[in-house]
């Protein structure tokens, strides 16, 4: 849908439409991404192995994903530790950015929280060779 600019407060009608259409297929989206399935979103899907283009086998996985975000009319996405773009694709190719962005963060999010989670967060054991004093702590006894 193409709003003209002939009516005063085009743009904000064009953000409540978008804030309507996310609300609406996000959950969607979530659920069929949870599934397991591939989501199209146009020039780019998405996927539990994470982001690959439509016309070419380039793949992006998650734990590469770095940057993601709509910048002058693209969407520019970059690869995590470095400074080379791995991909920016015309806004116009993609469908429902409204939807696809929040999608990515709600991925990313969920995904580092359930690393964060795995993690052991003990403490090594110290035996009594490792608990043995310092040349200083010595000194200071004698």
């Amino acid at each position: 849908m193409v709003l003209d600019r002939i009516t005063s407060g085009f743009w904000i009608l064009g953000k409540q439409i978008e804030r309507e259409v996310t609300q609406y297929l996000l959950p969607k989206a979530l659920a069929t991404y949870k599934a397991g399935e591939t989501l199209n979103f146009g020039a780019l899907n998405v996927n539990s192995q994470g982001l690959s283009l439509k016309e070419t086998p380039k793949n992006l996985p998650w734990e590469k994903l770095g940057y993601i975000g709509e910048y002058r009319g693209y969407l520019v996405i970059k690869e995590r530790g470095t400074l080379s773009t791995w991909k920016n694709i015309d806004v116009a190719d993609i469908i429902n950015l409204c939807v696809l962005l929040p999608l990515i963060k709600k991925v990313k999010y969920e995904s580092n929280m359930s690393e964060h989670s795995q993690r052991s967060w003990s403490y090594p054991v110290l035996t009594n060779q490792d608990a043995q004093q310092s040349e200083w702590q010595e000194y200071e006894l004698q």
